[in-house]
């Protein structure tokens, strides 16, 4: 009985190169940080151990911006056809929230992409070609500070969809521009990070600093402190209570 358990406790005895590269491979496992699967691993580390994972980093899926880009069109269409040209005369503070959260968000990732670029031209010594083109043998997937901000871009436009609810419930016309730019938009920035696409950068912070004052503009109007212009195409959120 003891010969049996004896063997059946002794590890199998496998070649030398298996062996070797069993190690191998758990050292570098050991020293490579595990692969961010959530919202909460990915906003707890450092934004330079951020790397894009299709299917793997939360939302990184073409799947995904699929079935949400076909629900956000149908919702719309739903919606405006149950509103059938109503409107609820008072959103309470939710437009105000909305605006600010947005004016702020815009806010942070401008900073943050500012300070990214920053860092990446220092580290570059200089060298500012990468903003005009990535170097495929230098970026080979989306990771790292520059594109932490990126993918906080890209969950922004998932936020950004109930624009169009806000519209619709205050009585503003919904047009074909207005849907079409924001489920562009959402697949636009998904290609993106997916593609390591160059020049996306210099798009988001422009981006971002026009939606600072757009945002902040929208809230000051809820609040009533300033008025939109007769030319005003309501084609954004809601912006008056």
């Amino acid at each position: 009985m003891n010969f049996f358990c004896r063997n059946a406790s002794k590890k199998p005895d496998y070649p030398n190169h298996v062996v070797a590269a069993r190690r191998t491979s758990s050292a570098v496992a050991r020293g490579r940080p595990k692969m961010a699967s959530s919202f909460d691993e990915i906003f707890s580390r450092p934004h330079h151990e951020f790397e894009w994972k299709e299917n793997v980093t939360p939302l990184a899926s073409a799947r995904v911006v699929a079935c949400v880009v076909v629900a956000y069109v149908l919702a719309a269409i739903w919606l405006k056809r149950s509103m059938r040209g109503r409107k609820i005369k008072s959103l309470w503070v939710i437009p105000s929230a909305h605006n600010a959260i947005l004016c702020f968000w815009s806010l942070a990732m401008f900073i943050g992409t500012a300070v990214a670029m920053k860092k990446e031209l220092i580290k570059r010594k200089g060298d500012a070609d990468w903003m005009l083109c990535f170097d495929p043998r230098t970026y080979k997937s989306a990771k790292g500070s520059l594109f932490y901000w990126s993918y906080v871009y890209y969950l922004s436009k998932f936020y950004e969809l109930l624009d169009t609810a806000l519209l619709v419930l205050k009585g503003r016309p919904l047009t074909f521009l207005h849907v079409f730019h924001h489920a562009l938009v959402l697949v636009m920035t998904y290609l993106w990070l997916s593609s390591v696409q160059s020049l996306q950068h210099v798009a988001l912070l422009t981006n971002t600093a026009i939606h600072v004052v757009m945002y902040a503009y929208y809230f000051l109007t809820t609040l009533g402190c300033v008025l939109l212009p007769h030319w005003s195409p309501y084609d954004r959120v809601g912006v008056v209570n």
